[in-house]
């Protein structure tokens, strides 16, 4: 699923977070398990991050987001039988919490990423494997027209 960070009560984003986890997928095994990727700060303390002035290196990824303008985050994880391949990442400057909606259609939007990627990396391999056939074959070709087989007339 997704994660959000935004403004809001801890219960709110926690209730969120929660909701998010109904959904399941099958990551792998025979049992399904839902994915999710749940971020919460809602345990720490405003006056001992760098973003609100603290002068000691405790949150340097908020940090970073906080400088780039990042107020808002939505991750999506993008899987392909069963295994990770990417994230799909939603930022905003604003605060903004993601409706079950929004968050519905990133996965969704994730899940045909997740698809397209695939693809390619198949047809990559597979274009791969062609070649080093064509490859062999024109070696052969070569290697037999320059050594005719005994009993051929030539």
């Amino acid at each position: 699923m997704g994660a959000a960070i935004g403004r809001g009560s801890g219960r709110q984003r926690h209730q969120a977070g929660l909701a998010e986890a109904a959904p399941t997928t099958d990551c792998g095994g025979s049992r399904r398990k839902p994915c999710v990727i749940l971020i919460s700060i809602d345990s720490l303390r405003p006056d001992h991050l760098g973003l609100y002035g603290y002068d000691r290196f405790t949150s340097p990824v908020l940090d970073e987001l906080a400088r780039e303008g990042i107020s808002s985050l939505l991750l999506v994880p993008l899987e392909t039988r069963g295994k990770p391949i990417g994230i799909l990442s939603l930022f905003t400057n604003n605060p903004y919490a993601f409706s079950d909606d929004e968050m519905q259609l990133m996965m969704s939007i994730g899940e045909q990423c997740a698809l397209a990627i695939d693809n390619a990396m198949m047809f990559a391999a597979l274009k791969r494997r062609y070649e080093t056939l064509v490859d062999d074959f024109h070696l052969w070709f070569e290697h037999s027209q320059s050594y005719p087989q005994r009993g051929s007339r030539a």
